[in-house]
């Protein structure tokens, strides 16, 4: 919550009884504060973030999603490297994404 700011809403959504995963808590929630921050920074003036849950065989899968503008093509299609970023000097290191990517 401290992360995003106020003019970010949180919704989160998981049913009862999802069950547990086998992970490293640290570099789960560190991948969440990654994606989390992307989106805030996606939504300069605020909005929506959604984290949800939901049981897909043997496996859970995370879902986030933020109402921002989006990404073009072509950062699209750079986003998961290490080190790029759209974020001017002193915003980012350009290893959220990819280090969110490397966790799951």
């Amino acid at each position: 919550r401290n992360s995003v700011g106020p003019t970010v809403e949180i919704e989160v959504t998981a049913p009862a009884g999802l069950g547990s995963v086998s992970s490293d808590p640290t570099q789960l929630e560190l991948a969440i504060l990654n994606l989390a921050i992307n989106g805030r920074d996606a939504m300069p003036s605020g909005g929506k973030l959604r984290v949800s849950a939901e049981r897909q065989g043997d496996q859970i899968a995370i879902s986030i999603t933020d109402q921002g503008v989006g990404m073009p093509p072509e950062v699209v299609e750079r986003a998961l490297e290490p080190f790029f970023t759209t974020k001017g000097p002193g915003r980012g290191t350009g290893l959220g994404l990819s280090m969110a990517y490397g966790v799951a």
